[in-house]
């Protein structure tokens, strides 16, 4: 039911603890599964995703994609959705940790509302002002105009209709998810926004000062 897209590269910390949420969360009778392209010139999470089959019960297809930087690998991991039988596409960053309460608070908005997209908060895991200042907010089950991929979830069908991808030129700049989600709701599909349906982003010291947030 529930096809999770992540993308991953450097730390393999964040995508240990991004599957230890996941694994946590999974007490549903929803199926999911995963999709998780690594952005590297070699297979360097391998081990990690490997031990992670061995305790959980969660299936995930793993694949390479060697052009660094992050529009690549979305757009890999798009790709790779036609060969997976799902209804619900959801994107998450490998640096969030996914509350445990997330699945079942999208379901009870799903069953409510029905919404094209469903997107939520990315609460920081430690205190910061920097990243406090560029902390997203919105009304419950109100309409927003974008999303991110650190939290997000797709109605099945959207993705191949419209064919819309990540825009490789952003690569140097970021913002190529914003302006993705901007795109499918300028083509008339509405994006909700759940407060409860969190996900906390894992403290990075390279992201405490201001020449980072500048």
């Amino acid at each position: 039911d529930y096809l999770f897209l992540i993308c991953t590269s450097k730390n393999k910390n964040y995508i240990n603890n991004l599957l230890i949420s996941i694994d946590k969360m999974h007490k549903s009778n929803k199926k999911i599964k995963l999709i998780i392209v690594e952005n590297s010139q070699k297979k360097s999470h391998f081990k990690i995703l490997k031990n992670f089959s061995k305790k959980s019960k969660i299936r995930y297809i793993y694949a390479l994609e060697k052009n660094l930087g992050i529009p690549f690998a979305r757009n890999k991991a798009l790709s790779l959705v036609k060969k997976i039988k799902y209804k619900n596409l959801c994107f998450f960053d490998d640096d969030c940790k996914i509350d445990k309460n997330w699945l079942l608070n999208i379901i009870k908005l799903k069953k409510k509302l029905n919404p094209d997209i469903i997107t939520g908060p990315q609460i920081p895991e430690k205190k910061n002002i920097y990243l406090d200042l560029l902390t997203r907010e919105g009304t419950d089950y109100k309409k927003v105009k974008w999303a991110a991929t650190n939290n997000v979830v797709i109605k099945q069908g959207i993705i191949e209709k419209t064919k819309i991808k990540f825009l490789k030129e952003l690569n140097n700049f970021g913002g190529s998810d914003q302006l993705f989600f901007i795109n499918l709701n300028q083509k008339g599909y509405s994006i909700i926004w759940c407060n409860t349906a969190k996900v906390y982003e894992s403290f990075d010291k390279k992201r405490s000062n201001v020449n980072w947030f500048l």
